[in-house]
């Protein structure tokens, strides 16, 4: 079965009601294949659907990946509001296959999202243990921090590893979203590791495709060394518990497949603004 219709009149251009109708439907099958955008698949697809007069009532669906990695879907309607769950041992092929993200591997996905009627998805998202592959705004972001970090004897500190420029894991990333008709908003998002963090708040697509996404990223390691290696500027910062941090503040602003990044690559991060995206370690 290909997927892709449904998936870009649910999630890019409506509802449930706009793909079926008014009318009440109770679905019960089996998929040896769905199929999904960027040739993604899933297998062994498990469905039960059930709606009234056009509104989800229930759904079920499970699947697994050609690696064993497991795909859930639950729904479940109490009065006028809907309660998604969602779940997944392989975030990057559940990503890629709705056409939201194409550059991660790997990773655990957890989401639930509350729906008023035919209102937007609202609630929490949690990845784990995933890896970005070739992005070239993170690239981008990663060279401006090594850039603005010298060693003391004027060699570039090794603050962030160099292989990051292409292929960074992390350990967790989380967000509240409101995914609306044709738009996805991310507030209070959070994404790190043992090295680097990101903070974002902002519209990752629109009806036109476009994203406005704004944050601060930082380097998590070597935060002593980023701070004192600064002439004066360590010197007046370097203050025991209040010490400050060094970070990029940027913004995605654009075509989604390619927003343009604009960065200061010199700002001061808080300390409380440090541990607040550092506090789940």
């Amino acid at each position: 079965y290909d997927a892709r219709g449904v998936m870009n009149t649910l999630l890019y251009q409506g509802s449930f009601k706009q793909v079926q109708g008014g009318r009440s439907v109770n679905l019960s099958a089996n998929f040896k294949r769905v199929t999904g955008f960027e040739k993604r698949s899933i297998f062994g697809v498990d469905v039960t659907y059930q709606s009234r007069s056009g509104s989800l009532t229930k759904l079920d669906m499970n699947g697994f990946g050609r690696d064993g990695s497991k795909y859930s879907v639950q729904a479940q309607r109490n009065g006028n509001q809907t309660l998604f769950t969602i779940n997944s041992s392989d975030a990057g092929n559940a990503l890629a296959f709705s056409n939201i993200y194409t550059r991660m591997q790997g990773g655990n996905i957890s989401a639930q999202l509350v729906r008023n009627d035919n209102g937007p998805f609202l609630g929490p998202v949690n990845l784990k243990n995933f890896t970005v592959v070739n992005e070239p705004r993170l690239a981008q972001m990663v060279s401006n921090v090594r850039r603005q970090v010298p060693h003391e004897k004027g060699e570039r500190a090794k603050v962030i590893p160099i292989d990051s420029d292409k292929r960074i894991t992390f350990d967790l990333a989380q967000a509240k979203i409101k995914k609306g008709d044709g738009y996805l908003d991310l507030d209070d998002a959070i994404i790190r590791n043992n090295t680097i963090g990101l903070s974002m708040n902002g519209t990752l697509y629109n009806k036109q495709d476009s994203m406005n996404l704004s944050g601060t990223f930082m380097p998590a390691n070597a935060v002593n060394l980023a701070v004192s290696a600064i002439p004066i500027l360590g010197r007046f910062f370097a203050n025991g518990k209040d010490r400050a941090l060094i970070g990029i503040t940027y913004q995605l602003k654009g075509r989604r497949a390619n927003p343009e990044l604009l960065v200061n690559p010199l700002s001061i991060v808080t300390p409380g603004f440090f541990n607040r995206v550092f506090e789940f370690k």
